[in-house]
């Protein structure tokens, strides 16, 4: 059995031969963005890993998915000092038809995670303003597909990464400004996440007209959960519009990944019903719920990408990782589960020995406890 088809076998519950084992965030086939993270695609490579890995539609940034009228904006970006010691700040400016919209990011030169400090839309004028721009069809370069999905081979699976409606909109007004306009301006919103719904809509009919059948996969739909949001948000603003989307990806016979961190206890079923074929990262208590729980409640009708907490690599020692390891593949597995750490490693400027240590131990005890027959 070849990565890919352990890969989409585990995807669509079908027993495989061994549980497949990636981590998420390396891709062998690229130099590592920093230097300490070679161990891990040399241990990717050692063990020739699963690796699921976005292609490049080539959309242009930030016009690309959140904004629309790719010819009709003009955008310009800025570079000022900032009084957050360590970091600058990076301005993008949009000129819409009704007035300018302005971004503010904290990025390190060092290499260190940066902070969007005031997002693009702060007020009911803003969104306004975002909802004048001309709307026109995205561009993706489907060749990009082709050349990503040969690149791959056997290895795994490219995936089609889309941007979320719901996930698209909150991310230009950040969460605050969108629980207020949950409550006050929620025909606003819906507006806006139709529009970026429309947008998507229109985006994966064109990559499946060019014959890319890869699955899609997203992030965001952590944002319209408890404690941030509740149940009748999430049915009002994430069900309302991914359903659709999803329909529309098994009409052509494509599945579905899904990323989202938090308790899953209250709209674990909202996502089977929905039709995902793969939730990620399913995190374990206290976080999370038992995988042993998720699988009795939706395993029929859902597959697991997770279940081992990113936090444990840099604490735990290789023996506690290990435990770990089996407890997932025990409670999730064999069939409908891929082993993968609950989230990707960029958060570690430098990876330490202990956290090296620590990958080397989650995929041998993957290794150890995920074979089957």
């Amino acid at each position: 059995m070849t990565n890919r088809e352990r890969l989409l076998r585990a995807l669509r519950r079908e027993p495989v031969d061994r549980v497949p084992i990636r981590l998420w965030g390396v891709d062998p086939f690229a130099p590592p963005p920093r230097p300490t993270y070679q161990a891990l695609i040399d241990l990717a490579n050692e063990f020739d890993l699963e690796v699921m890995l976005n292609w490049d539609p080539a959309l242009p940034w930030p016009q690309g998915w959140f904004c629309t009228g790719t010819n009709q904006i003009s955008v310009r970006t800025e570079d000022h000092d900032s009084s957050h010691t360590g970091f600058r700040e990076s301005h993008t400016i949009l000129a819409t038809p009704a007035g300018e919209l302005r971004q503010i990011h904290l990025y390190s030169p060092d290499g260190h995670p940066g902070y969007t400090s005031k997002p693009l839309l702060q007020s009911v004028e803003d969104c306004e303003k975002w909802l004048s721009i001309p709307d026109e069809p995205l561009q993706p370069d489907t060749s990009r597909y082709f050349e990503r999905d040969a690149q791959i081979g056997d290895r795994g699976l490219p995936m089609t990464g889309i941007s979320e409606p719901f996930y698209a909109v909150n991310a230009l007004m950040g969460s605050e400004f969108w629980a207020f306009a949950s409550v006050d301006h929620r025909d606003l919103l819906h507006a806006m996440v139709g529009v970026m719904f429309r947008r998507v809509e229109r985006f994966l009919k064109q990559v499946f007209a060019a014959g890319v059948k890869a699955p899609i996969g997203y992030v965001g739909p952590e944002l319209c959960i408890p404690p941030l949001a509740s149940p009748r948000d999430f049915d009002d603003f994430v069900t309302r519009y991914d359903q659709p989307l999803l329909e529309l990806a098994h009409n052509e016979g494509v599945l579905v990944w899904v990323h989202c961190h938090g308790n899953m206890d209250p709209v674990l079923e909202r996502f089977a019903d929905m039709g995902v074929d793969s939730l990620n990262p399913i995190e374990p208590p206290p976080v999370g719920i038992p995988l042993a729980e998720a699988k009795r409640r939706v395993g029929d009708r859902l597959s697991f990408d997770g279940n081992v907490e990113s936090g444990e690599f840099d604490f735990a020692s290789p023996p506690r990782i290990a435990q770990l390891v089996a407890q997932a593949i025990a409670e999730g597995g064999p069939e409908g589960l891929i082993l993968t750490p609950t989230s990707d490693h960029s958060h570690w400027p430098v990876l330490r020995e202990q956290v090296v240590a620590n990958y080397r131990a989650f995929v041998e005890a993957g290794r150890r406890y995920g074979q089957c027959g």
